[in-house]
């Protein structure tokens, strides 16, 4: 029985890609203990630009780890996979402003206009670093962001005209 696993086992890596093979082994890292290792296949999984790689980044967002919900939307963002969005508005307004900045990154990169009102919610919400995160996402977003960036020209704060 043993030796009937093995051989299984042998021809479905044989069948398989290393690049595919690195997926699929960073997506298991993504169950790990380790906060960090969970953070890091994240990373890899961005750089790898597999779309399997979507749904099991989406679930990380749900990560208890700050940095692994910060990884995985950044590799959502990296992958450019519109399935993304949704779970990233889903959670953006409850992240803290750090998370959400790395979170408006990635819609901004992903470009869908259903994210332009969350970001300009979030726009007030944040200091003038974070303002230029959101600004920078709503950019990205075309023609569908410019009005919302338009409007922070005319703010009474001259860091939210200066982000727009």
């Amino acid at each position: 029985m043993r030796l009937l696993a093995i051989a299984v086992l042998s021809s479905l890596l044989c069948a398989c890609s290393p690049k595919t093979i690195g997926v699929l082994l960073d997506i298991r890292k993504l169950k790990s203990s380790d906060p960090s290792v969970r953070r890091d296949a994240a990373d890899d999984l961005g750089r790898k630009m597999d779309p399997k790689a979507v749904e099991p980044l989406t679930a990380a967002l749900q990560d208890k780890d700050e940095g692994v919900r910060r990884a995985a939307a950044k590799a959502l963002g990296a992958l450019g996979d519109r399935r993304a969005v949704g779970p990233i508005l889903a959670r953006f307004p409850s992240e803290d402003k750090y998370t959400q900045q790395d979170f408006a990154d990635a819609l901004g990169a992903l470009k869908d206009p259903r994210a332009v009102p969350a970001l300009a919610a979030a726009m007030k919400g944040q200091d003038e670093f974070g303002r230029k995160h959101m600004a920078g996402a709503l950019g990205e977003m075309g023609t569908s962001g410019v009005s919302t960036v338009l409007a922070g020209l005319r703010d009474p704060d001259a860091d939210m005209r200066l982000a727009s």
